[in-house]
């Protein structure tokens, strides 16, 4: 007959022998699909990030522009003399001047920074211009173009300034040679408006070799790259092609392109070449076939190893049952798998442990007193024993303090016997609150004891010697009939003079009687 452990490691090894020629075959035969797709989300991954970090460089030019456009118009405070009055407008325009180019410093691959103004009713240069010197350190402040030397079409020199104006909104204009500077730059331009008077415009021009640098470090895959392109698809960047070359007049059947579209406007393309995606799937396939053999030497080893770790805990419970029916049940089981086993091992534990308090409980059922809920004197003839045991051993160290309650039968007589047994609860209370360290008997019908170890042992004059005062303090806001009255004694194990604890308690019991007379006669 085959074990257990057999038919699982049989079991096992045929499914994973079956699984992995199923995931094998089916990984091979949808490589290419899978290669392809991944491919896909790479390079629309890659283009998405590549694209926000130029985004994220036209937000900040956007940004500054936004933030000197504000402060101009906040600084223009009456349109009607801007129109009229030109010192007002100079005074105004140096005003502008610091901020312009504070701004200008701050963002990146600015060469120019200007504010000019509309030349219906202001100078045709009225305005600032600052431009960076040919060594890219600093700004220097030139003087505007000359809006009356063009026409308002010629995009080359003052499209800048009308382009604007006209759409009446910011704008970003495509790269462009700027025949004022002779630099190829892209700028942004807010058109300034107050009053519904159009006061000019805020821009700033950007290097268009800090955003071709920025496209020439995407590399896709190994050869893969990236460029730019328009609206109309017109390659605005590209490595290999001129500008204003169409994206339809590329040869891009041994490629694979993705595109985003830019802050600005413009697109960025990524490219690359599908002999090199090929080869992803090549290298995929090679893994398949090593992951499915190493998998199946994996799978092995791993069947040997969950048949044992199943049938180990089934070993365990079959173990721990026959204790059971032996009637020991001092079984510690803990789970080690979260399965079906894990649970029976628990639930068998839990089952144990509810048999092992139901056993306690029982037990202490006729170890407690049932009027007090103290201990009773079956429980304090056991602990004695223990304690006769300890001495022999020489490795004890313990007192007894005896109570005796007086005026019981008195109270049981005058009140009835409810009061009498509310007055030995109280009595049992008080004694269990100042001897918290030891354990406390209800050794008679008014008779309690209790075994000083712990601090209580420590500090036992003290607690006795406060004991009375103690019992005052109970008794203030009780009635008459409630109040305690307790007689107590104390004596503590000798080694060399008590040869039991008879010895000890019989001195104790003498001390109590002594304390009594004492009680009784400062009662009377």
């Amino acid at each position: 007959m085959k074990s257990i452990q057999t038919k699982i490691l049989l079991l096992v090894l045929t499914t994973a022998l079956l699984t992995a020629i199923v995931i094998g075959g089916a990984g091979i035969f949808t490589a290419e699909r899978i290669i392809k797709d991944n491919s896909r989300q790479v390079m629309n991954l890659m283009c998405g990030e590549r694209a926000l970090e130029l985004d994220s460089t036209f937000s900040c030019i956007e940004q500054s522009v936004q933030v000197l456009a504000d402060y101009a118009l906040e600084q223009l405070d009456d349109v009607e003399r801007f129109k009229t009055d030109n010192d007002y407008v100079e005074e105004y325009t140096k005003t502008l001047q610091s901020v312009a180019i504070t701004t200008a410093n701050s963002t990146t691959g600015a060469i120019a920074v200007y504010i000019r103004y509309n030349p219906e009713f202001t100078p045709p240069t009225s305005g600032l211009f600052w431009n960076k010197t040919e060594s890219g350190d600093q700004f220097v402040k030139l003087t505007p173009t000359d809006l009356s030397d063009y026409e308002a079409t010629d995009v080359e020199h003052v499209g800048w300034y009308y382009i604007p104006v006209e759409k009446k909104t910011s704008v970003w204009l495509l790269p462009y040679l700027n025949q004022n500077i002779d630099i190829l730059m892209i700028s942004y331009v807010i058109p300034l408006y107050k009053d519904n008077e159009v006061i000019g415009v805020v821009g700033m021009d950007i290097d268009y070799s800090v955003i071709i640098d920025m496209v020439k470090e995407i590399r896709v895959y190994e050869s893969g790259y990236a460029f730019l392109t328009d609206q109309n698809n017109e390659i605005m960047y590209h490595q290999q092609y001129p500008k204003g070359t169409k994206m339809e007049n590329l040869d891009s059947r041994q490629y694979a392109v993705v595109s985003r579209r830019l802050e600005n406007d413009m697109n960025l393309v990524l490219v690359a070449p599908v002999a090199e995606i090929n080869k992803e799937e090549d290298r995929l396939v090679r893994q398949i076939f090593v992951s499915v053999f190493f998998i199946g030497i994996l799978f092995m080893v791993i069947a040997v190893m969950i048949s044992r770790h199943i049938v180990k805990p089934l070993q365990e419970l079959n173990r721990a049952t026959q204790k059971i029916v032996s009637g020991d049940l001092s079984i510690s089981l803990k789970p080690k798998t979260r399965d079906e086993i894990g649970t029976l091992t628990e639930s068998f534990q839990i089952t144990v442990c509810h048999l092992q308090e139901y056993m306690n409980y029982i037990n202490g059922l006729a170890y407690q007193d049932s009027l007090t809920g103290i201990k009773n004197k079956l429980a304090y003839q056991d602990y004695v024993n223990d304690l006769e045991a300890d001495i022999a051993k020489g490795t004890v160290k313990f007192g007894v303090v005896v109570f005796d309650v007086n005026n019981l039968k008195v109270v049981n007589d005058q009140y009835g016997h409810d009061c009498g047994d509310k007055l030995l609860k109280n009595v049992s209370s008080v004694i269990s609150t100042n001897f918290m360290q030891s354990p406390v008997f209800r050794i008679g019908g008014d008779e309690f004891a209790a075994i000083l170890e712990g601090e209580d042992y420590e500090q036992y004059q003290a607690i006795v010697g406060n004991f009375q005062q103690k019992v005052a303090e109970f008794n203030v806001d009780l009635p008459q009939e409630e109040k305690c009255s307790i007689a107590v004694g104390v004596a503590i194990y000798e080694p060399r003079e008590d040869e039991n604890f008879l010895a000890v308690f019989q001195r104790a019991d003498a001390a109590m009687y002594v304390n009594k007379v004492d009680v009784k006669g400062q009662i009377d």
